[in-house]
């Protein structure tokens, strides 16, 4: 089996002190940060997601201007980024969101090319989804997922949402039931 991990928009703006700062977010970027630096045992790929905002549309009427392309607030929060630019098996980061809400990684690309796409061609059957808002992205993207990927997890310890009762439900009904385990 070929696994991918999937890191989740762990950006500083979706960090405690960020514009759109989830509570958690910090524990989560350090503990990948971590494991990443330890070198990501049991994974083939990792791979990492970013907003990047140009002209979202309506989507800053619904949530505070985050993640605006090009700014620090956009950018990977730094203790990772070093991390992952130093592995060996990090293929990058896939922009989404540049004009709509992109909420799940599969929106994004890198270079022109899909996340969808890098994943088929590395053979990946198997992806672990971790980072941030379990309710928004991370549960997008662990969605999107199921429709390509035969194995989809959701790393639930490393992830923080943004309200605990979405959260829960993600969790609980709607992820499993989508065929999205629970690790």
């Amino acid at each position: 089996m070929t696994t991918a991990l999937i890191l989740v928009d762990l950006q500083n703006d979706f960090l405690e002190g960020g514009a759109l700062g989830v509570e958690g977010g910090r524990r989560v970027a350090k503990e990948l940060t971590q494991f990443v630096n330890e070198g990501a045992e049991g994974f083939d790929y990792l791979v990492a997601t970013q907003d990047w905002h140009i002209d979202p549309g309506e989507h800053f009427e619904t949530w505070p201007v985050h993640c605006v392309a090009g700014r620090f607030g956009a950018e990977i929060q730094e203790d990772l980024h070093k991390a992952l630019s130093n592995a060996r098996n990090y293929l990058g980061s896939f922009k989404k969101g540049q004009y709509s809400d992109g909420y799940s990684g599969f929106d994004g690309e890198k270079n022109g090319e899909k996340l969808e796409d890098l994943l088929k061609n590395h053979n990946v059957d198997r992806v672990v989804v971790a980072g941030v808002a379990a309710d928004h992205c991370v549960r997008a993207t662990a969605l999107d997922a199921v429709k390509h990927i035969p194995t989809v997890e959701v790393w639930e310890d490393m992830t923080a949402g943004v309200d605990p009762e979405a959260t829960e439900y993600t969790f609980t009904e709607e992820l499993p039931a989508a065929g999205v385990i629970r690790a």
